[in-house]
């Protein structure tokens, strides 16, 4: 290996690095009302809409969170009370 030996980690300075913080946090928005689940959804699908609001990750969701998940929801339940099933519904969906 040419050159002169390299300097050990904990003697070697980086230039590149900036002073202060290097992250930068935005502020929380205020916790969105949860809106309700349409009474004539399948049971499957209210099941699964009742389970977002219990779930843990259910505190970072956005307004808009909330109204996709009312779109799958009742895209969910069309689908499930439709007498043929659409695969690719469902794999849209997912």
């Amino acid at each position: 290996m040419p050159g002169p030996i390299p300097k050990r980690s904990d003697q070697r300075r980086r230039r590149d690095k900036k002073d202060g913080p290097e992250l930068v946090k935005a502020p929380g928005g205020v916790a969105p009302a949860v809106p309700p689940a349409d009474e004539d959804l399948h049971p499957i699908a209210a099941r699964w809409y009742a389970s977002l609001g219990e779930s843990g990750q259910s505190q970072f969701y956005e307004p808009s969170d909330w109204s996709m998940a009312v779109y799958l929801a009742e895209a969910m339940s069309r689908n499930l009370k439709s007498g043929r099933f659409s695969a690719q519904l469902l794999q849209t969906v997912d």
